[in-house]
Parts: structure tokens; sequence; C-alpha cells
């Protein structure tokens, strides 16, 4: 296995709490350039995504404050971000140790692109490194098959 070294950092910022007014959360999204995918079917995926919503089987909001990127991330005109965030049940137990959270970053850029550019926590990105995974057909699969997966969320 060759030493897999992310290019660079997308760190997205979310809002705190009411409760905790005052602090922010973050999370750090794994960039190379090999992985970016482009999302031609965004749109359709949306119209699923939301269909899944309006059943209560995920949740959608906006909570996104600030993006921060780090290293060799290039430039591509972003205008807006979606974080999707899932936890993947291994085990039918649904033991706690089981239990894999996920995530990709999706942006659109200012030519009306579909880009998925991000992948976190770092074990996840290495994994998509290093078995070469299709994340269109993974996030895909993910609205076909929700019960497979705890807490879809995604956030813009």
């Amino acid at each position: 296995m060759e030493n897999i070294k992310e290019q660079g950092v997308f760190k997205i910022y979310f809002k705190g709490t009411e409760l905790e007014a005052n602090q922010h959360f973050n999370l750090s999204f794994y960039y190379h350039s090999e992985n970016v995918e482009n999302f031609k079917d965004f749109q359709t995926f949306m119209l699923n995504y939301n269909q899944l919503t309006r059943e209560k089987q995920n949740s959608s909001f906006s909570n996104i404050i600030k993006v921060v990127t780090f290293g060799d991330v290039k430039e591509m005109d972003i205008q807006n971000y979606y974080v999707i965030l899932r936890t993947v049940s291994n085990n039918p137990a649904d033991d706690k140790e089981d239990k894999e959270r996920q995530g990709y970053l999706i942006v659109r850029t200012k030519k009306n692109e579909h880009l998925i550019v991000g992948y976190w926590p770092f074990p996840y990105f290495t994994h998509h490194r290093e078995v070469n995974l299709n994340p269109i057909i993974n996030l895909k699969n993910m609205l076909q098959q929700p019960g497979k997966f705890n807490d879809i969320l995604m956030v813009t």
C-alpha cells in the first residue's frame, strides 16, 4: 500500500446550538485531485433525497457558516457547499463499536457543476483512495437502501 496523502483540506464550520451560541463546530474534509468526481446527476439525487426527507428517513438543514481551505485545494469558483453525513451500521445487531461515520463534501461551482471534492473522516478518505470507490454510486446506493444507514444528514 502506498503512503496515501491528501493534497488539501476543506475545514467546514457549523453554527452551534442556541444553548452554546458562542461555540462553533467543524469537520475537516480531505481533498485529492484524483478523487474529484463530477456529479452530473446531482439534481436527480436531490429530488430523491428530498423525497426521503419527506418520509422522515433523513434530515436536511442550513448550518454552514464558514469554509476555510488549506493546502493545494484547486480554485474552482465555488458557490455552494453541501455536506452529506451518515452512519453506516456494519453489524445487524447494531453494536456501537461497529458503526462507521462517513461524509462527503459536494460543491456547486459558478459553471453550475456539482463536484464531490472531500471525504470525512481521514480513514474514510484513505479507504476511498485504496479501493478506488465511486462516491456517486455509493451516494445513489444510500438513497436506494436507506435502511443500511443511520443518521443521514445533509447540511448546506
